[in-house]
């Protein structure tokens, strides 16, 4: 059934001639099959803007809503373990997202640092609710962060990958216009890609200004 239904899905981000297809394969699943594609296709296609991937003739934004190839490789791996093996895939998303959490926390955690160093008002409060509230405020985000994104991941398919050459409509920002098209993909594999990328480089480079320049800095000037 699991191998049916990831088959099916794949099938569905092609069109509906593939998906009659692929649905011939596996006459015994049929009725619990058709359920769930239909849910698929609800959460597919729930932007009133978003439309299938067209033919040659695509036009710059329906090119890349496509991912490249080696991507939406990747991407059909993703949604091909999350759908066999539920569990796993979730675990290594509480990792992920609890990564994220800690370098969130830290970069927060050391803002207000530097505000209790400026001697600040409210530095005592803020510092107070950066050690107790913010942590659970963390933690109830990255449950509810995992539980979103493996159902995404579970139900929604992969899309086909884009073709190997651009319109002709591309220009000079093509790479911001993928960026942006992957930040908002409707293949919830790549948006998670793109997204966990930005936020660790931000929270990176936020804990590298915080504690490696302005901390200090504020420290020394205080003395």
């Amino acid at each position: 059934m699991e191998d049916a239904l990831a088959d099916c899905l794949d099938a569905l981000a092609q069109g509906e001639e593939s998906l009659e297809r692929r649905l011939k394969r596996y006459p015994a699943h049929r009725e619990e099959l058709i359920p769930l594609l239909q849910l698929a296709r609800r959460t597919l296609f729930a932007r009133p803007d978003f439309k299938p991937p067209p033919g040659p003739t695509e036009d710059l934004h329906a090119y890349l809503s496509r991912p490249p190839k080696v991507v939406s490789r990747g991407s059909r791996a993703l949604h091909s373990m999350a759908r066999r093996h539920p569990t796993l895939v979730g675990l290594a998303l509480f990792v992920l997202f609890s990564a994220l959490s800690a370098l969130a926390w830290l970069s927060t955690l050391g803002a207000i640092m530097v505000v209790a160093e400026l001697s600040l008002p409210l530095a005592k409060p803020l510092l107070l609710a950066g050690l107790t509230l913010l942590p659970l405020f963390f933690l109830w985000n990255l449950f509810r962060s995992v539980r979103s994104w493996l159902r995404l991941l579970v139900f929604s398919p992969a899309l086909p990958s884009r073709g190997k050459r651009a319109p002709a409509s591309a220009s000079g920002n093509l790479i911001v216009a993928s960026v942006r098209a992957g930040w908002n993909s409707e293949d919830a594999a790549v948006r998670l890609w793109y997204r966990v990328t930005a936020w660790s480089a931000l929270r990176v480079i936020a804990l590298i200004m915080l504690f490696g320049w302005a901390l200090p800095l504020v420290t020394a000037s205080g003395r």
